[in-house]
């Protein structure tokens, strides 16, 4: 699983104005209502499931690598499967080609990656008495949502690791746990 990634388009210019000129995505801006003015900024839009802001000072794209290759394979927005790392690479090639982004004009400055465990005993057995801490601390968040789900998460400075019962998650059968870091500072990429 790969989640939440943001890239940052160093050659602000040229992305916005490929951007607008080839409308692949439909960007939207804000308007002053008192004088029906136009705002430059901010202009945003959807390129499936993938956010696409151009800022003042700044451009990104922002979304879930997992879930694009599963809207454009089977038009269905989920990250329950597997994802190798072919399809990553393969999901990478297609949205640099169809955003025309520059892969060496881009900086990722937040990652989200995970995996799926199938356990042999219950999911939430192993989340409520097996999992207790990380680095000799309890976890920050630890939920249980009415019984609809099991999460734990551990923050960090830097990053945060999460644990949670992936079968309730998506209402699937079997004991699948999902491990994840999630990372918010670019130095630790």
């Amino acid at each position: 699983m790969i989640d939440n990634v943001k890239f940052y388009v160093l050659d602000k210019g040229s992305f916005d104005f490929r951007t607008e000129e080839k409308q692949t995505v439909e960007l939207k801006s804000k308007f002053n209502r008192q004088t029906g003015e136009i705002e430059e900024y901010p202009k945003k839009g959807m390129y499936y499931n993938m956010q696409v802001n151009l800022l003042k000072k700044s451009s990104f794209i922002k979304g879930s690598l997992h879930k694009l290759h599963n809207l454009i394979l089977d038009r269905k927005e989920h990250n329950y499967n597997d994802f190798s790392f072919c399809e990553l690479e393969q999901t990478l090639d297609f949205m640099c080609d169809e955003l025309y982004v520059r892969p060496e004009e881009t900086k990722i400055t937040n990652l989200e990656f995970g995996l799926n465990i199938d356990l042999p005993i219950d999911a939430d057995r192993f989340l409520d008495h097996m999992l207790l801490m990380y680095d000799f601390k309890a976890p920050n968040r630890n939920e249980t949502f009415n019984g609809k789900g099991n999460y734990r998460e551990f923050k960090r400075t830097d990053y945060s690791f999460k644990i949670y019962n992936k079968t309730k998650h998506y209402k699937q059968k079997g004991n699948v746990v999902r491990f994840e870091i999630k990372i918010t500072r670019s130095r630790l990429l």
